[in-house]
């Protein structure tokens, strides 16, 4: 998605912006096995774009998003992606993302000791 492209989705309304998510989902499914990984990043990325200019106007930020999701469906997430793509969809920055892990219990303070240690 080009610079032209962005303004102009930032300029639809969410009717249209629903329509082309559908078709870009539309060409991952029927042209999967075409697509080289690159080309399918690039549509992935372009549905991310969409889906949060969404959610901006719903009044939803990356961070409410990041503080919504739960420990379960980042493992859910975590099994098929790694975190700098968890943190990419999310919107957020990995620095972000691991001071949320670090709050879960998911990753150790530091090296020597786990947070259940830390008291």
């Amino acid at each position: 998605m080009d610079e032209l492209d962005m303004e102009k989705a930032r300029k639809m309304n969410t009717l249209e912006i629903r329509a082309w998510q559908r078709e870009i989902i539309g060409k991952i499914e029927s042209d999967f096995d075409e697509l080289s990984i690159s080309e399918r990043k690039d549509l992935q990325s372009d549905l991310r774009y969409l889906e949060g200019i969404r959610d901006a106007r719903k009044g939803i930020s990356a961070l409410s998003n990041l503080q919504m999701l739960t420990v379960d469906e980042y493992k859910e997430m975590s099994k098929s992606n790694s975190d700098k793509d968890i943190s990419s969809e999310l919107g957020v920055s990995r620095s972000t993302f691991a001071d949320w892990k670090r709050k879960k219990g998911l990753i150790p303070w530091n090296k020597n000791m786990t947070k259940a240690e830390k008291i």
